[in-house]
């Protein structure tokens, strides 16, 4: 379980995984999905990781 400001990341909202770590202060990564998630405005944000290691936000995840 990672905690974000106000917000707990049990599991990765993107895949349901618990393999989720901190990476940073307020971000973090899905170990199974290869998503990194940062707090933003009270929300979160997500992003896949692409292989070269630039980050394109997920629009519609679930």
């Amino acid at each position: 379980m990672a905690k974000t400001g106000g917000i707990i990341v049990q599991s990765c909202p993107n895949c349901g995984s618990r393999e989720v770590g901190r990476i940073g202060s307020d971000h973090y990564y899905c170990h199974d999905c290869c998503v990194e998630m940062s707090e933003l405005e009270g929300g979160l944000v997500i992003h896949q990781v692409e292989e070269d290691g630039t980050l394109v936000q997920i629009d519609d995840w679930s």
